[in-house]
């Protein structure tokens, strides 16, 4: 039971049932951009730390490079010392991909919840399209069936696919790829668009209740990113205009003192 997250799955269909008849009258679309709510208001304090830690990463560029042409050869000292400069920084690579990771066993549970629960079944969100939470959003039926596709035009998975691209291209990109190769930042830069792909397939013919609250944190993820970040980059902004140079009072240091012009018959003596 807890390794099939059943415990979990009863909790969301409660919160779904719950927002349906308390908040959104009935609508367990509404429901769940609520539940989505809920979650991402539940995790803001671990994805602010998150963003506020990839962030420090992006910075650390320059840094990361100085260590690679230092210890290149030398793989376990390379990793030594990036270990010692993100823990000395305050940065940690685990903290970027934490909330995805802590969201999965949800996604995982509303899938089961959606598949075996009596009340979603035929449930609406919009009255001409997603009329069915349960089922894939069908939008149009095509002429044709096709592998992975079937016969249905699902519209849902492509906005969600655009929503996961959108979300990859705020994220900061970490130090290890800034500093690393050409190789490993082209890896980078095609994983962009390969993981929005592979959503795309995967979720094709998924219930279009589970695409819907995925689509919707991805989006509130988006905006959660945006706010967070404009935050720390008008914080920083106010430190560094508080930082200000006081002359001290005094004469300055020889080297830093201003040289006197020297005269048509100016003679070094000695």
């Amino acid at each position: 039971s807890l390794c099939t997250f059943s415990w979990l799955s009863l909790a969301m269909m409660w919160l779904l049932s719950f927002f349906a008849s308390i908040v959104s009258f009935g609508n367990y679309g509404v429901a769940i951009i609520l539940l989505v709510l809920l979650v991402r208001l539940v995790l803001h304090p671990l994805t602010k730390k998150s963003q506020v830690s990839m962030m420090r990463m992006q910075k650390l560029s320059p840094q990361m490079q100085k260590l690679k042409e230092k210890y290149g050869d030398d793989k376990n000292a390379l990793n030594r010392e990036m270990m010692k400069l993100y823990k000395e920084q305050g940065a940690s690579p685990l903290l970027g991909c934490l909330p995805l990771f802590l969201q999965m066993p949800i996604w995982i549970a509303l899938f089961t919840g959606l598949n075996a629960s009596v009340e979603l079944r035929h449930a609406a969100f919009l009255p001409v399209w997603i009329t069915d939470l349960s089922a894939p959003d069908a939008l149009a039926t095509l002429p044709w069936d096709l592998p992975w596709v079937g016969s249905t035009f699902n519209l849902l998975p492509i906005l969600l696919a655009i929503a996961m691209f959108v979300q990859q291209k705020f994220t900061p990109q970490s130090a290890q790829a800034g500093a690393g190769s050409d190789q490993a930042q082209q890896t980078q830069k095609m994983m962009k668009y390969l993981f929005p792909g592979m959503l795309l397939v995967f979720f094709y013919q998924a219930p279009s209740g589970l695409t819907l609250y995925i689509m919707a944190s991805t989006l509130a993820g988006v905006l959660d990113q945006y706010f967070v970040r404009k935050h720390i980059r008008q914080r920083e902004a106010e430190e560094s205009a508080r930082q200000t140079t006081v002359p001290v009072p005094g004469k300055a240091a020889r080297d830093k003192r201003p040289k006197k012009p020297k005269g048509p018959f100016w003679i070094k003596k000695g």
